[in-house]
């Protein structure tokens, strides 16, 4: 019982040496490396009135299908609609729309001047959309 004790003393006291010869030779300044390309705006998200985290257990689903997703919260009957010719290829978009459907309200239809898709870094989608007035973006995961 007694060398066990000893043998789980030495290799502790060694783990934690070998922890900090790495935290001392990994960094110059003590901490972690941040990647420049990869941003908190890469985080899927939708934004135009609101900004709505798509991975977040927050009420809010996600459609994704050709020339189109919907963002939808059945809980707040609530869905943003982005709409285009063509499919998910990177590049602008003919005729984009964004209709937003809101319970006890009327669908508003925005006709959008622009739609984007753009590929990301980490497998990663994103749309830049925007009307006269307003800019929008989604991200999301391929």
């Amino acid at each position: 019982m007694r060398k066990h004790h000893i043998i789980t003393r030495i290799f502790l006291a060694t783990g934690v040496l070998f922890c900090l010869f790495l935290t001392a030779c990994g960094n110059d300044n003590g901490m972690d490396d941040i990647n420049p390309d990869m941003s908190s705006e890469q985080t899927p998200h939708f934004l135009w009135d609101t900004k709505i985290l798509l991975e977040e257990p927050n009420g809010w689903g996600l459609l994704v299908q050709p020339g189109s997703v919907a963002i939808t919260n059945l809980t707040e009957g609530k869905q943003y609609r982005l709409l285009w010719q063509g499919d998910w290829s990177t590049g602008k978009k003919a005729t984009p729309v964004l209709r937003i459907v809101e319970k006890g309200k009327q669908t508003e239809i925005i006709a959008l001047k622009q739609l984007e898709v753009s590929v990301i870094k980490d497998g990663h989608y994103s749309l830049t959309f925007g009307s006269d007035d307003r800019e929008g973006e989604l991200v999301l995961a391929k």
